[in-house]
């Protein structure tokens, strides 16, 4: 039986709400509820390339990554982890950006640092560099399947007293005097006192009718199935040049490779299958660089959307316009190595929510 009465709810059932609900149970929130229109990691989750790495384009989420690395040391193994190392691509002349990222990871014990192309040739031929190209290497990146590693958290969270819902559609959330009510859903009305938006693409949608504009846009995501023909054991690739990641895929026998797309404000109800002309112009624009890349060699992949923000850095705050919604979203595709770090970092606010409240009583009982 679902509940009609929380202390928190969280909407959306990826790995990002997952993390959420399960940091917030082991804090000792476990009056909260989670609730997934879907299957739990059906949505950007189940498209994910699951990577696990540390360094990012931007130090914030550099930070973030390496903040959640305990948590992934705790469960990266039920999550069929693979250690591959990483390989980041860079422009020769945005190298001084990363100076001091690497330079801090590696006081802070990440195993990390430039190779050159003598180096990388020597070891991995996956990707043909152009002499503008700079290669940083971090040694003990891999990736996970993001699917399991949320259903772990979910029932991690649900063990200590949370609960999980699938199939429970929120359609809208309820809010009088500025305040957070709760939500109506497909199964009903359920109450709260704080509520969680982690709902991704779907987020500014729900927000919309009570007046607030997060500035978050929903764009296709999709990764394309290539059989290997170069060599079974490779790294994964974030090439920041052109926005392509890869990695080992079904044991290294073929390479999940990811790209850019130019679909915005998707229609978010619909079955997304693999757009056929994406695929044709990421083998024209990126063939040679990847030589092995062939419409021959395609045998499948996956299309889904995410939610955007225009600076890719995601959505983290108490709303200030309404009492008791705190909100989680758009991370742009990369939810998964910042998930731990984001469910901490809510918890956080959730506390400071409590704390004000308690403050806010306090005064007005002694001003009775």
């Amino acid at each position: 039986m679902i509940k009609k009465h929380a202390d928190i709810i969280v909407i959306g059932g990826g790995i990002v709400g997952s993390s959420i609900l399960f940091q917030l149970a082991e804090a000792g929130y476990t009056n909260s509820i989670l609730l997934e229109k879907s299957k739990f990691a059906s949505g950007s989750t189940n498209a994910s390339g699951g990577f696990l790495r540390v360094l990012h384009n931007d130090f914030e989420h550099t930070k973030m990554a390496f903040e959640g690395l305990p948590e992934f040391d705790r469960i990266k193994m039920n999550c069929d982890f693979q250690k591959t190392g990483m390989v980041y691509v860079i422009n020769s002349d945005d190298k001084p950006k990363y100076d001091h990222q690497i330079e801090w990871l590696k006081n802070n014990g990440i195993s990390i640092d430039y190779l050159s192309s003598s180096e990388y040739e020597t070891w991995s031929n996956i990707v043909q560099l152009k002499n503008t190209d700079t290669v940083i290497y971090e040694q003990e990146a891999g990736y996970l399947d993001p699917v399991t590693c949320t259903n772990d958290w979910i029932n991690r969270a649900v063990e200590l007293g949370a609960e999980a819902h699938e199939g429970i559609n929120v359609q809208n959330i309820l809010f009088s005097d500025g305040e957070i009510k709760g939500v109506r859903t497909s199964f009903g009305d359920i109450y709260c006192n704080i509520l969680i938006l982690a709902a991704g693409a779907w987020s500014s949608r729900l927000v919309r009718p009570l007046g607030v504009d997060l500035g978050m846009y929903s764009k296709a995501i999709q990764i394309n199935f290539f059989e290997n023909q170069k060599q079974t054991a490779h790294p994964i690739v974030i090439d920041e040049k052109s926005d392509i990641y890869l990695r080992p895929h079904a044991g290294g026998s073929s390479i999940l490779m990811g790209q850019p797309t130019s679909e915005f404000e998707v229609n978010l109800e619909q079955d997304m299958s693999l757009n056929h002309e994406d695929t044709l112009q990421l083998i024209e624009q990126h063939n040679p660089q990847y030589n092995w890349l062939n419409i021959n060699n395609l045998f499948g992949g996956r299309r889904s959307f995410d939610g955007f923000t225009r600076d890719a850095k995601g959505i983290l705050k108490k709303e200030e316009t309404i009492d008791g919604l705190i909100i989680a979203s758009g991370w742009s595709g990369g939810g998964v190595k910042l998930s731990p770090s984001i469910g901490k970092k809510v918890t956080e606010l959730v506390e400071s929510v409590k704390k004000e409240r308690t403050i806010h009583e306090s005064f007005h009982r002694g001003r009775v």
